[in-house]
């Protein structure tokens, strides 16, 4: 049973390079989503942004959070759009992320994550399950992984 509602499968950094013929590292001020400008992920943040925010998703999905730079982007889209976001990492929150309202996070390997939603049709705090609309995959970036994810979720 796939998670996804539908389908789309986007490699952001790829498209990104190639529709700004990216030829170096870029500057970028992500101060609006409280995020820091100087991160491995910076420069791909306000894309990510646009793209959650232009598909309005009823429920967000992030695979990895470490230290939560594109998890404050996407609960800016849950802030805007009236939902709930949920990550899913081997490691605990961080700190700045625990009581948020607009963001469950679990604590958990990914992989059987996706298993067991696939089996119980609820979140691990109880909600209904009813299928991801926006999915963000920033694990391990192991191919044999990352295949594995795009097969459960």
């Amino acid at each position: 049973m796939k998670l996804l509602r539908e389908s789309y499968f986007f490699i952001a950094s790829v498209y990104y390079k190639i529709l700004l013929n990216f030829k170096g590292v870029a500057i970028v001020d992500n101060s609006c989503f409280e995020a820091r400008s100087n991160s491995d992920i910076a420069e791909l943040l306000p894309l990510l942004f646009l793209l959650a925010r232009l598909h309005s998703p009823r429920c967000i999905l992030e695979l990895g959070t470490r230290g939560g730079e594109s998890t404050r982007v996407l609960i800016k889209v849950c802030e805007l759009v009236g939902t709930k976001g949920r990550s899913v990492d081997l490691n605990s929150a961080p700190d700045w992320l625990y009581n948020n309202p607009k963001w469950d996070h679990y604590v958990s390997d990914d992989i059987e994550f996706a298993k067991n939603l696939a089996t119980s049709k609820l979140w691990p705090n109880g909600e209904f399950f009813n299928g991801i609309d926006f999915l963000f995959i920033d694990t391990s970036h192991e191919f044999l992984h990352t295949k594995e994810e795009l097969f459960q979720y």
